[in-house]
């Protein structure tokens, strides 16, 4: 196994007056695409984790087509898989509409803050 060279990039914000970090971005030293992206809550706590790899050319763009989210505070991930990107192409109401396949129920869960 070959041994990833990588570039980070720590994006840094003003908390009142103190600094803390914010969002770590890690890039592939070859291609300079991101494949890893941290950000952080006030406390230095991570709140969401993404990967991002196989990345494909749609209409002159590299776009990656596996974009894995985690978000620990909510205990849930996901994976995205893109198979089809029209980029900047006129949105129209009804793509917006999710039908509920039958014998689906809507759940509603709150959740406690994290301090």
């Amino acid at each position: 196994m070959a041994l990833r060279r990588d570039y980070t990039l720590n994006i840094i914000k003003q908390n009142g007056r103190e600094w803390c970090l914010s969002r770590k971005v890690v890039f592939d030293r070859t291609d300079l695409r991101p494949h890893h992206q941290l950000l952080y809550d006030e406390h230095g706590s991570i709140v969401t984790n993404l990967h991002y790899d196989g990345y494909k050319e749609f209409n002159g763009v590299s776009f990656p087509t596996t974009i894995e989210i985690g978000r620990p505070y909510e205990e849930y991930s996901i994976k995205l898989e893109v198979t089809k990107l029209t980029i900047n192409g006129p949105i129209m109401d009804d793509q917006f509409v999710l039908d509920i396949p039958s014998g689906a129920g809507l759940a509603s869960r709150q959740y406690a803050a994290h301090i």
